[in-house]
Formats: C-alpha cells, sequence, structure tokens
C-alpha cells in the first residue's frame, strides 16, 4: 500500500491508488519523495523553509493505516537545516530512536567520517552497515524488520540506503539514488558493502527520480493541451516492478475527429505545408537539440514505461535525435530539388517535378521503441511539410507526449503535430478510417497491419506498412565461435527479445554447433537480468504482463512440441516481481514448430542445424516473414551470396541488428511493405507533381484549322 498525508490534516492518511512514493504536504514550497519496503515507510520531504525531514516508518503513521498494517517497524525523525554543499548521515538502529538520540547518531558518525578524511560517499556507505550490524559483533534488527540510513547532499541529495533482514541474515540493500549519474557511484559502493554483509544479499539500486514525476499530460491537439472529451484515462505500469506509475489519457472517436478536423485546417492553412525545406529544417534542429538536452529524463521515462535497460533507452534517445537532425538536412535539399528538369526526349516541351507534403499523415507506432520509432515517422513526414498525427502505442506513449512537449516549446507551428494516446479500438480504428488522412504509416504486428491496410484501401489511401518477423541468423562453420555468439545474443535478446527484426531463428551448420551452443549457453546465463533501471542492466522486463504471458505461452509450447530448453525459460530466481524472463535458448527444434515459425516478440532463441549452404538457405526463406536475415562467414564470397538469396530487405553481414537513419529499412512478404529511413523514408511522405511547359514557338497544330470559303 502507498499513502499520502491529507493537507488538511496531517494526521490524516488517505490511500494513493499504487503511486510509487509517498507526498508529505508541508505546505506551499514543499518538495517529497517515499518509498514503502517490506512493511516500512520512509518519507524524504523538504518545506518551504528548506529544512529536511526524514521519517522512517513513523509508528503513528503505521497505526493511522488501519487493520493490516506491519507491526514490525523503526524508526528515525530528523529535521535539520540544509547547508549548501554539506552532507549529512542520519542512521535510525534496530531500535526506536527519539529524535535527540537519532540526532545524537548521525552527529557521531558524521564527525568521525569527516575527520578519518577518507572518501566520505564510499566510507559513508560502509559505515552504514558497519554501523546497524556492530561491525563483526552484528546487532541484527528484529526478524522481519527494516533499518534505513539516509546520506544527503545539498547539490543535490544524493539517497539513501535501507536493510532488510530476514532470520538473522541480510535479504537484500536498497540503495535510493538522486539520479542515473549517482547510480554508477552506487554500483562501487556495492563491492565495498559486500565486505560487511551476506554475500548472498540482493542489491538494488533506485533512482528517486525514476519514482517521482511522471509527467502529467494531455492529448496534443493542434498546439494545445486538450483533456479527453469522455475524461478517460489508461494507467501507465511500470513493467519491472509492476505498479502504476502515473496515467495517460486515451483519446476516442469524438478526439480523433477534431484532431484530424485541426489538422486538415493547418495544412490548408499552409503555415507549414507551403513552408521551404529550409524553413522546417530550422525546427527539426531544435527539437534534436531539446531532445539531446533532455537526454536522462527522456531515457529514464522510456525505461520506465517500456521495461528496456536504461542505457539502451539512452542509445534510443541518442538515435532520435540524430534522426531529426538527418532529416533536417533532407528537407534543405528538398529546395535545391524543387522544379528540378527531366529530359523527355522532345524540344517542345519542358517537365520538371514539384515534390510537395501529402497533407495530413496519421502515423501509428509501436511500444519497443516508442520514442525512436516515432521519429523514424514524425522527423521525415514534418521535414516533408505534412501535418501529423502520431498515435502511439498505449502500452508506452510517455515520450510520445513529451516528444509533444519539445514540439510545443521550440514553436513548431500549432497543427504541425498533434499526438492521441489511447487504445486501438478506441483511437487507432477511427484514425485509420477517417477518408480526409492523405497516408497512413504503421509499424505493429500482422493482424493489426491487416485491419489498418484494409480501412486505408477502402478510402483509397496508401499505407505503409513495417510489420513482424522471424529472422534467421546462419552461422557457417569457419566462423569464430565467440564473435558468432556475441552477434547471436545481441540479434535475439537485444531490447529484451522485443524487436520485429530480431534474429530469433539460428541456423547453425553442424560442423561448429556443439562447441557453439555450449558457449551460447555459458555466455545467455550470465547475461545480467536485473531492474532495467540499474546500471550495467542488459536485459529489463517485458513490456507488459499479457506479452510476458504470451512470451510464457510460447515456451510452454516449445517443450510440448518437443524442443529442447538450453536455457532460462522462466523469471530469474532473483526477481520476485516485474514481468522478466530469463534469457531462453531452445536446441533440437524442427520447421513445423511454432516456437520457429511464428514470432514470439521476446527473449526466446530457436536452434536448427544444417549441412549445406543450400539447405541454410532454403531453412531460413521458409518463413510468411520477410524483414531481415544475417550470415557469419569469414567467406566474403559465401556471404554475398547468402545475402542475395535471403528473401528479406536487410540482410547483416557478420553482425546482426544494426540500423542506421540513412539506410532503408523494411521487409517483403507478410514483413509488410514500403520503406522507412533515409531518402526512401523521405519519399514516403512526398507528393511528386510533373509539370510540362510547351516552350516551342510554333503553334500546336493536331487539328487543323478550316478555311473559309
Amino acid at each position: 500500500m502507498n499513502v499520502a498525508l491529507n493537507a488538511d490534516n496531517k494526521d490524516t492518511i488517505a490511500a494513493a491508488g499504487a503511486i510509487p512514493r509517498l507526498v508529505l504536504l508541508l505546505g506551499p514550497g514543499s518538495s517529497a519523495y517515499g518509498q514503502q519496503s517490506a512493511g516500512a515507510l520512509m518519507v524524504l520531504a523538504q518545506d518551504a523553509d528548506n529544512q529536511v525531514v526524514i521519517a522512517g516508518a513513523i509508528p503513528r503513521l503505521v497505526q493511522l493505516l488501519g487493520p493490516g498494517a506491519p507491526a514490525l517497524v523503526q524508526h528515525f525523525v530528523l529535521s535539520i537545516p540544509v547547508a549548501r554543499g554539506a552532507n549529512w548521515f542520519l542512521a535510525g538502529g534496530g531500535r526506536r530512536m527519539d529524535e535527540e538520540e537519532a540526532t545524537a547518531a548521525a552527529a557521531e558518525r558524521i564527525a568521525a567520517a569527516v575527520e578519518d578524511g577518507t572518501s566520505l560517499p564510499v566510507r559513508l556507505a560502509t559505515d552504514v552497515v558497519r554501523f546497524l550490524y556492530g561491525g563483526t559483533g552484528r546487532r541484527e534488527p528484529a526478524d522481519g524488520g527494516v533499518v534505513s540510513a539516509s546520506l544527503l547532499n545539498a547539490k543535490p541529495a544524493v539517497g539513501g540506503i535501507g536493510v532488510e533482514s530476514r532470520g538473522g541474515g541480510v535479504l537484500r540493500v536498497l540503495f535510493t539514488v538522486a539520479s542515473d549519474a549517482v547510480a554508477d557511484t552506487v554500483v562501487r559502493w556495492r563491492h565495498e558493502l559486500r565486505r560487511c554483509v551476506d554475500s548472498t544479499a540482493v542489491f538494488d539500486v533506485l533512482t528517486m527520480a525514476s519514482s517521482q514525476e511522471i509527467p502529467t499530460r494531455q492529448l496534443y491537439i493542434s498546439g494545445a493541451w486538450v483533456a479527453p472529451v469522455l475524461g478517460k484515462y489508461l494507467d501507465v505500469v511500470n513493467p519491472a516492478t509492476e505498479e502504476v506509475v502515473g496515467k495517460i489519457p486515451a483519446a476516442t472517436s469524438e478526439d480523433v475527429a477534431a484532431c484530424v478536423t485541426a489538422a486538415v485546417a493547418a495544412a490548408a492553412s499552409g503555415h507549414w505545408t507551403k513552408t521551404t525545406g529550409a524553413y522546417r529544417a530550422t525546427f527539426l534542429r531544435k527539437i534534436a537539440s531539446k531532445i539531446t538536452e533532455r537526454r536522462e529524463e527522456l531515457a529514464r521515462l522510456e525505461t520506465i514505461d517500456n521495461g528496456k535497460p536504461i542505457e539502451e533507452a539512452e542509445w534510443d534517445v541518442d538515435d532520435t535525435a540524430a534522426c531529426f537532425e538527418y532529416y533536417a538536412g533532407l528537407a534543405e535539399g528538398l529546395d535545391a530539388k524543387q522544379g528540378a528538369r527531366i529530359d523527355v526526349g522532345s524540344s517542345d516541351f519542358e517537365t520538371s517535378i514539384i515534390r510537395g507534403p501529402l497533407g495530413v499523415v496519421a502515423l501509428i507506432t509501436p511500444w519497443n521503441y516508442p520514442l525512436l520509432m516515432a521519429t523514424w515517422k514524425v522527423a521525415p513526414a514534418l521535414a516533408a511539410g505534412n501535418c501529423c498525427v502520431l498515435k502511439p502505442s498505449e502500452l508506452a506513449s510517455l515520450t510520445c507526449l513529451e516528444l509533444a512537449a519539445i514540439a510545443h516549446e521550440v514553436g513548431l507551428p500549432a497543427g504541425a503535430l498533434s499526438v492521441l494516446t489511447g487504445t486501438g479500438k478506441d483511437a487507432g480504428a477511427p484514425l485509420t478510417a477517417d477518408a480526409r488522412v492523405a497516408k497512413i504509416a504503421f509499424t505493429g504486428s500482422g493482424p493489426t497491419g491487416r485491419q489498418v491496410a484494409a480501412a486505408a484501401a477502402a478510402n483509397l489511401r496508401p499505407a505503409s506498412m513495417e510489420l513482424g518477423g522471424k529472422s534467421a541468423l546462419l552461422v557457417f562453420d569457419d566462423a569464430d565461435v565467440d564473435s558468432a555468439v556475441e552477434w547471436a545474443m545481441f540479434g535475439t535478446f537485444w531490447t529484451n527479445g522485443q524487436i520485429c527484426s530480431a534474429t530469433s531463428r539460428l541456423l547453425l551448420q553442424r560442423g561448429i554447433a556443439r562447441a557453439f551452443i555450449e558457449r551460447l549457453r555459458e555466455r545467455a546465463q550470465s547475461i545480467k537480468v536485473c531492474d532495467p533501471s540499474e546500471r550495467g542492466c542488459r536485459m529489463g522486463a517485458l513490456v507488459s504482463e499479457s506479452q510476458y504471458n504470451k512470451v510464457l505461452g510460447y515456451v510452454e509450447a516449445g517443450k510440448a512440441d518437443g524442443a529442447t530448453l538450453l536455457t532460462g525459460g522462466s523469471r530469474p530466481a532473483h526477481l520476485t516481481r516485474g514481468f522478466f524472463l530469463a534469457p531462453t535458448v531452445f536446441t533440437g527444434v524442427q520447421p513445423h514448430m511454432r516456437i520457429w515459425r511464428e514470432e514470439i516478440f521476446g527473449p526466446v532463441l530457436s536452434i536448427m542445424e544444417f549441412d549445406t549452404e543450400a539447405d541454410a538457405i532454403r531453412l531460413a526463406n521458409e518463413s510468411e516473414f520477410g524483414l531481415g536475415g544475417a550470415v557469419i562467414s569469414k567467406c566474403p564470397e559465401r556471404c554475398a551470396r547468402v545475402a542475395s538469396a535471403l528473401e528479406c530487405g536487410i540482410v547483416w553481414v557478420n553482425c546482426s541488428q544494426p540500423c542506421f537513419c540513412n539506410a532503408p529499412w523494411g521487409g517483403v512478404k507478410n514483413s509488410g511493405h514500403g520503406r522507412e529511413l533515409g531518402e526512401w523514408g523521405l519519399d514516403n511522405f512526398l507528393s511528386v507533381k510533373q509539370v510540362t511547359k510547351y516552350v516551342s514557338s510554333t503553334t500546336w497544330e493536331w487539328y487543323p484549322q478550316s478555311s473559309k470559303l
């Protein structure tokens, strides 16, 4: 249970839903952060007078929670002025301490650390455990209890440390830090702390910012934030904690109609659609700059919303900024291409080409790369001069709403970009069915893609489709095992395995298979699966409970069909909550099995063996999908042959998954049609008009003039 103090009566506790923080309302100018862990309430607040209040499981608050509230608690209460640049070490022991005792204990620790002259963060971190457990003669808290300590720094707060004990041993050490930058230091602290506690203890890092503000946004329509007509909202669930951390507006057909009406009016006004590419490029570059400026915040939101490791999210944000920069350059290049002449083989005519926007375009994007894949569509569509209506996946919309906020901040003309969040049924379907939309660009699953394509076809509108995949990686027996294993893992486990181009079908030549599989098992089991906000995480949580259950269903199907589970297939033992799945590998897979044929969209790798190059190509191409493929071999000629023979839109040679904003992206067969990125991505959103002028001085006389008699 999470709670918050009522503003009118500080002795009253009011339920605050599943918000993972406690808000201590101390009046105007105050701020607060709170965490509930193993039955203990911990609140850090700063009031209007710049006083810091630390409250750890105050019994009075617990009593007010009512029946079922935890009884075994420890606490400390301190109120001290924040000195600029000062460090404070505040600790409550395994018994209840009044304010005077706790203050004295804190002062003692501060004096010892400062006098010692050692590295203050490391010294205080190790002293926490030594103080709480009495050095070598440890003093345990009551069984089931939590002892907490906090380390504060006014520029800014460094955070806190909590230790949970059960049965005389340390179960968990929780670091609460102010920012991702501080998290790097905390990782180093953990090595020091392991000297003081049980080596089996779980060490978690929680970034305070990640549990504090989730921006509250409405729908963004024609330059304004607008509440949904029906007042509906959807929960934002952090897949790593399964907690509701915020809400997003849920658009319905009423909102869609209003949004498209506004976008049509904006397009007709010409204040964006009739501008030069150079003018539009200035806004794209401003957006890119602001994205870079907000890199840490956007990555944090992406990780909270989507579950991908924080370092992957940061990479995505960097790519997002680069994509806007790239299309700014292409927008500028459009001006030089306007009126380009075409030789039509006749001196009587001059023919030129004018490229212009389509009008209002609907952009429907997925949850695995929320901000980046939205940008793959938004950046070229804006560069071309279109008015865009972006509808992100309801499972991960936070950063797309922030993209709207950034566009608003840099002064993007009203109507050039609107963002509608909501479900596919309530928002996506009416958007794709609106005949006023000039084009639909969709990325998502095959079944949904068919519905979108049908809606577009009903209005005779074009639709580009970037759909699912079941890409194959072919590894020949001349490959370097370690290098190939690395790419096999990256090709399947990157983005938690939730990537349409994942090379999740691994074809191994028999001569290398045994050594490869053994090495793969070792490496897969070494992948760090943990809270995705933690530095060094290499696999986070799947995006939602439904996706988690879907992937587990495929694991069970693989076992039922007779495949051999080499590793993984279940939740890692150290993670008791969140939608986590250990990296999973099947061997002995056959072509008829579902895990070989169907897109799983999770960290599941299926392995088959082959004898000849022809066999490998045949097995790779026997798929309804055709997005990507990869080949690893030391033979350049073989790689060239395989690349040419694979039936797909993207081929990687001696690697898997690299993607560049200036190279085309898209597939064949059931993986969709059309291309994104590069100049092809810009062409997706341009209308090409032929202008032909008669330039001959002679009269065009196809119909002879009648003579008068």
